[in-house]
């Protein structure tokens, strides 16, 4: 009465799992609970569209803020186009160190159009 199941051998195909049986028939159940707790809770959802709805006005293009290493780092590439006149963007990118704040170069710079002036991948000082 005590036999116990033989696990079937593995297939002579790579790549394929035989299958397991470690895996319980109850850890589906709580998956199906913690998907309708969020779901029975109504006020969520609204909460989340007036949240929305208030940070859309926010949305307006403002003058960029800098920190003291933004600042420094456009000097350094105003200074650096002055001299040279226009440049590609990557080899600006290979001559001045950013700073860790400035994600990236080119939106840094769409940011300052009263500083740069881009046509494609070419940069100049306005």
């Amino acid at each position: 009465d005590d036999e116990e199941e033989e696990v079937p051998p593995p297939s002579a195909k790579k790549g394929k799992r035989p299958p397991t049986a470690t895996k319980p028939a109850a850890a589906a159940t709580p998956a199906k609970k913690m998907k309708l707790a969020p779901s029975s809770a109504p006020t969520t959802p609204i909460a989340t569209k007036k949240t929305s709805v208030a940070t859309a006005p926010a949305t307006e293009k403002k003058a960029p803020t800098s920190t003291k290493e933004e600042k420094v780092f456009e000097a350094q590439l105003v200074d650096m186009l002055s001299g040279k006149g226009r440049m590609a963007m990557a080899a600006i990118g290979g001559r001045v160190k950013r700073p860790s704040t400035v994600l990236k170069l080119k939106p840094f710079m769409e940011a300052r159009p009263h500083l740069f002036k881009i046509t494609g991948d070419q940069v100049q000082v306005v």
